[in-house]
């Protein structure tokens, strides 16, 4: 009860400080203030990494997770140089990915190589990690994802791999127009959604140790960091399919298809983003599914990380 009164409040706070914010002048939520603020935050990652070395190797995905926010940036930025530290970034890995080759976490930068070459079409950016996705297409997939045997090195077995992997692998495929590396990662991401998500408590398990773990209050543990990671995920992954999910709404392949995704992601946002998130699903909502409504907030028990 707490927890629903608390996010209750927050939520009615977000929402005077978003009107009272909207009258003035000098809003925070203009878009040259938030590009602004952006190149901010850019700017100090960027020099701390010239100045001071980068702390974990360069395909890390600590920084891939970095590179896909710079990436975003560069888009919007006339400043090229974001998109030319992306560039030497590539160059001095001679776009490789991680050592570990088929953990997600070692190909997460992939999502980069592959925007960039959207841009540059320079096949040198993607050919290491095409042949990588390549053979991750022809892998067979069928081991079971308990968290042993060095599980995460072969198949998606923790949540924060459905951020890693389906992205980089659908990216790949809205580059080269390839559809086998955007099927393979729908594929596995209900491989590991199946395995992981909690239906009824709405949230993803961090993999399958946490299964039968218990807080105090008796409330199931779900990682909040994991769950940010899927919904983080889950819009960029949307966003590459959602030509494919308009071309079938009227059918009755696209209720099969594509619904579950959609419910899956109305149930996350209780995951403590809704707000950010729903100016994302609306539009999904309208043109795919007319019955969509986010599940109210369930009070689950989420660790902090």
């Amino acid at each position: 009860m707490f927890i629903k009164k608390s996010l209750l409040t927050f939520l009615i706070s977000i929402l005077l400080f978003t009107v009272h914010s909207q009258k003035q002048k000098d809003s925070v939520f203009t878009p040259s203030y938030v590009l602004k603020i952006m190149q901010r935050a850019a700017d100090w990652q960027l020099n701390d990494w010239t100045t001071k070395g980068f702390k974990r190797a360069k395909w890390d995905w600590t920084n891939a997770a970095a590179y896909t926010g710079i990436m975003e940036l560069a888009k919007l930025s006339a400043d090229s140089s974001y998109m030319n530290f992306l560039v030497n970034i590539g160059d001095s890995l001679n776009w490789n990915t991680g050592p570990r080759r088929f953990h997600a976490d070692d190909y997460c930068i992939a999502q980069t190589y592959a925007n960039l070459y959207r841009i540059y079409k320079d096949e040198k950016m993607i050919t290491p990690f095409r042949h990588l996705a390549d053979s991750i297409v022809t892998q067979p997939h069928v081991e079971a994802l308990e968290w042993k045997n060095r599980i995460a090195e072969r198949e998606w077995a923790w949540c924060d791999a459905l951020f890693m992997g389906p992205t980089a692998l659908a990216y790949l495929s809205s580059a080269t127009g390839e559809q086998k590396y955007l099927d393979i990662a729908t594929r596995l991401w209900w491989k590991t959604t199946d395995y992981l998500y909690d239906k009824d408590e709405h949230l993803y398990f961090r993999d399958q140790t946490f299964f039968d773990k218990k807080e105090k209050n008796g409330q199931k543990v779900f990682w909040s960091r994991g769950n940010g990671w899927v919904l983080a995920g889950l819009v960029e992954y949307w966003k590459i399919c959602l030509p494919n999910i308009l071309k079938e709404k009227n059918s009755l392949n696209c209720t099969k298809k594509w619904h579950p995704g959609l419910q899956v992601f109305s149930k996350l946002t209780e995951a403590g983003m809704h707000l950010f998130l729903i100016r994302l699903v609306i539009p999904l909502k309208k043109q795919v599914v007319p019955d969509f409504i986010p599940i109210p907030f369930s009070g689950a028990s989420t660790t902090k990380s």
